[in-house]
């Protein structure tokens, strides 16, 4: 059995009907407040028609008016109000009980145990791969040895040390820029009508060895016009007992001394540059 609410189209009255109740009259059926007969099935109450249904109207109308004395309908007796039907269609409210506690469940005290670190058992892994990174360190150093020092001179030291007891050889610093040529001049050899000396002494500046520089004379006839030029090796303007593969040592002079045959030249002024040697192949 299905129950459902039906409002009075005259008087506006709702009412709760039964389906089974009308389905003799086809769901005619007469208000008991104003004795109008009306199909409940096309007067269905719907929930948001509740606002607009809260005026009763003071005449009824022209439905309302039609003759009813010949209809047979059952009368709807059961009225429900606005408050009524707001609260049967209204969700009922939540209940105010309080939620039921969770229950607790027990945490083992280890968990919470701070753990010691046991540095004993540590100690051998630790030591290993220090070990292992200072040998690969050692490793790169020297297989790249030419490019550590040309990149940083002052690590040539510790580089040659290490190679002289690994049987191998690291090539010496080339920075011109801290070679100074001291007092030099070129004069006429008073012995040979065809000869130049050039005399004078380079200083390393630099806090390293270095290698020898190459020795770039330039002779001018007018002013910055060159009418020859030539570089020279550390074997030809060095003394020959001077072992050339130690380099010169840091902040330590060395006097030069060149023998230039100029025949055919004239010049009348000249100009000395040191240069980086050509490097040399590392075994």
């Amino acid at each position: 059995m299905s129950d459902f609410i039906t409002c009075c189209p005259a008087c506006r009255t709702h009412f709760k009907v039964q389906e089974e109740a009308l389905a003799a009259s086809a769901g005619q059926g007469r208000c008991s407040a104003c004795q109008q007969v009306f199909n409940a099935f096309e007067h269905r109450f719907e929930p948001d028609s509740l606002g607009a249904s809260s005026e009763v109207p003071t005449e009824p109308s022209a439905e309302a008016m039609q003759d009813t004395d010949t209809i047979e309908a059952p009368s709807f007796s059961e009225t429900y109000t606005l408050e009524n039907l707001a609260e049967e269609l209204l969700p009922e409210s939540p209940s105010e009980a309080p939620p039921e506690p969770l229950p607790v469940i027990p945490v083992p005290e280890t968990l919470f145990q701070k753990r010691r670190i046991n540095w004993s058992e540590l100690f051998k892994p630790l030591a290993a791969v220090t070990l292992l990174s200072l040998v690969l360190m050692a490793q790169c150093a020297l297989f790249f040895r030419s490019a550590l020092v040309a990149h940083y001179p002052r690590s040539y030291t510790v580089l040659s040390a290490s190679c002289k007891l690994l049987h191998c050889t690291v090539e010496l610093p080339r920075r011109a820029g801290f070679i100074t040529i001291e007092d030099h001049n070129l004069r006429s050899d008073p012995e040979h009508a065809d000869v130049l000396v050039l005399e004078g002494s380079i200083k390393n500046i630099a806090p390293y060895p270095q290698a020898y520089p190459l020795l770039e004379l330039t002779l001018t006839a007018k002013p910055d016009f060159p009418v020859a030029k030539r570089s020279f090796s550390p074997e030809e303007y060095l003394a020959k007992d001077t072992d050339t593969v130690v380099g010169i040592a840091a902040r330590s002079i060395v006097n030069i001394h060149l023998n230039l045959g100029v025949a055919g030249i004239q010049s009348t002024a000249y100009q000395l540059i040191a240069r980086d040697a050509p490097k040399l192949a590392t075994p």
